[in-house]
């Protein structure tokens, strides 16, 4: 007994092990893909700076909130009427505290002073460094401000993540700083550094794409292309020089203006692409010829070049994009070239003002016949524009109240053209556009009268199909007088058929109907 009560106390005053606390988990924080998702669903998709603020804004409260780390009065007095953050420190990432929206926070931080920054020169209209004395200076310095703040929070968030965050998270956030620091660099033209620090966000980026998966692949890949345009800019104000960077070729240097990542090069690019307008036509033998209807039209105004060749350019641009899958591409440089247009007639109609009102050097230029021309250019680029829009919805399936409406527009647009003028009567111009016109009123009365067809009206289905069916036997033969290509003629004759067949069918449902067999309604579809 007094052995068993010795075992008890000797038992008793032993110290309990001390409990094994597991290790704590290394955060992860997949950096870019969330920046790259909040940018395209809060206003970035559209360049709207300002909406991209005002959401991290929002966010940063939120965080903050959640954090307990609102603002408290300066001082520690509660009457106090200054306040003073409560920054994440590496004390709260050391401890078991840290949380993955610490980081997030810091980084909300440095997106919403970027964004802020690319606001003010949108709102601004200058070119950053390169914009000379019309800039607004003040802009300029708050949009420096802004930037060196962006990179301060970045280079704040690579020290965080040093506590407690996992390798790859690291590698993002140090990829992430160098991005911000080439931002500044490059606003404030330290060319060389700012190479620099692009060139060292590429390669982590493209690194961190290696293994990551398909959705974070894509993300980082992007934020890397993102780099490109800003390195070769760099580059050629570094002294390489067109030759060096191969920026003479102007189609590969909008082709950089479209790519990711060149929001903020934008004002900076179009600003060499405009450079490189001016010389050559300024290097030029001083007069430029374009060709409407048969005639040269000479262009001497210099001014008037340079609208041309910028056209000339987004019209290569759109050619080239017509050749891919890009429908997003392709719309996008519709909408570029018709604007080159408006921008260029505009000015030639300044320019025909100022000559007919006094004295001026482009003495040489035909302003009248080139107004048509570029008339006649942008009118073609409406319809082409509508032409693609057809045949998405034929490829979707679009019902003929929406061919209707687009074939409308067609007609009006090549109405247009036809009432152009400026060459001889019943030239080769005047007859193909006639031909044109008589084309789209063929698939314009076709296409209403399959919506007749939809709506029952069959009486009027058949009517309107008939004269379908008319004009487009005098549209084959306006071609064939013409000798138009063979895919033209055999289109014309493939519509022909086509209107003929949909008459046919018009007139056995109207029978059906008639005679009570089933041809309204779904019933017709089963009968026929």
């Amino acid at each position: 007994m007094s052995d068993e009560k010795e075992m008890v106390i000797i038992d008793s005053t032993q110290p309990p092990p001390p409990p094994l606390s597991p290790p704590s988990p290394l955060l992860r924080f997949p950096l870019h893909s969330l920046i790259s998702s909040r940018q395209q669903n809060h206003g970035l998709k559209f360049s709207d700076h300002g909406s991209y603020g005002s959401y991290c804004s929002r966010r940063i409260r939120r965080l903050r909130s959640s954090l307990l780390l609102t603002n408290r009065p300066a001082g520690g007095g509660r009457r106090s009427k200054k306040y003073e953050g409560r920054p994440v420190t590496a004390d709260v990432m050391r401890g078991e505290g840290g949380r993955v929206d610490h980081l997030d926070l810091v980084a909300m931080e440095a997106e919403r002073a970027w964004a802020n920054a690319m606001s003010c020169k949108a709102s601004s209209g200058g070119r950053g460094g390169g914009g000379g004395g019309e800039e607004d200076k003040g802009g300029r310095r708050r949009r420096v401000s802004r930037l060196g703040k962006a990179a301060k929070h970045a280079a704040r968030l690579e020290g965080l993540c040093g506590f407690g965050a996992d390798e790859r998270t690291r590698v993002e956030a140090a990829a992430y700083a160098a991005w911000m620091r080439g931002a500044r660099g490059l606003e404030v033209e330290e060319w060389e550094k700012a190479a620099k620090d692009f060139g060292v966000a590429q390669a982590l980026l493209k690194g961190l794409a290696e293994t990551a998966g398909a959705e974070e692949r894509r993300a980082l890949e992007e934020r890397a292309e993102g780099c490109v345009p800003s390195i070769r800019y760099c580059k050629y104000n570094m002294g390489g020089g067109s030759e060096a960077v191969g920026l003479d070729d102007r189609a590969d240097l909008l082709r950089l203006l479209d790519g990711p990542g060149a929001a903020g090069l934008r004002e900076k690019l179009e600003g060499l692409l405009d450079e490189g307008r001016k010389r050559e036509a300024r290097d030029g033998d001083g007069k430029t010829d374009v060709v409407f209807r048969g005639r040269e039209v000479a262009v001497a105004d210099a001014g008037v070049r340079v609208k041309l060749l910028k056209a000339g350019d987004l019209q290569k641009e759109l050619t080239a994009a017509l050749g891919g899958d890009d429908e997003e591409l392709v719309e996008k440089c519709y909408v570029k070239a018709l604007t080159a247009y408006d921008d260029a007639l505009d000015f030639v109609g300044r320019a025909q003002a100022k000559d007919g009102s006094k004295a001026s050097k482009s003495a040489g230029t035909d302003f009248p016949s080139l107004s048509r021309y570029l008339k006649y250019m942008k009118l073609r680029c409406m319809m082409g524009r509508g032409e693609s829009m057809v045949r998405a919805l034929a490829g979707s399936h679009g019902s003929p109240h929406e061919l209707v409406h687009v074939y409308e527009s067609l007609l009006q647009n090549a109405k247009q053209v036809q009432d152009l003028g400026g060459g001889e009567p019943g030239d080769e111009f005047g007859r193909e556009a006639e031909a044109q016109v008589l084309r789209l009123r063929t698939l314009r009365c076709r296409q209403l009268g399959l919506v007749y067809e939809s709506m029952g009206e069959y009486g009027k289905a058949v009517a309107v199909l008939g004269l379908a069916q008319d004009l487009a036997t005098e549209t084959g033969e306006r071609y064939e007088a013409l000798g138009g290509d063979e895919e033209v003629l055999v289109e014309m004759a493939e519509l022909e058929g086509a209107v003929t067949g949909d008459k046919s069918r018009a007139q056995a449902r109207a029978y059906l109907k008639e005679t009570g067999g089933g041809g309204g309604g779904g019933g017709g579809e089963k009968t026929l």
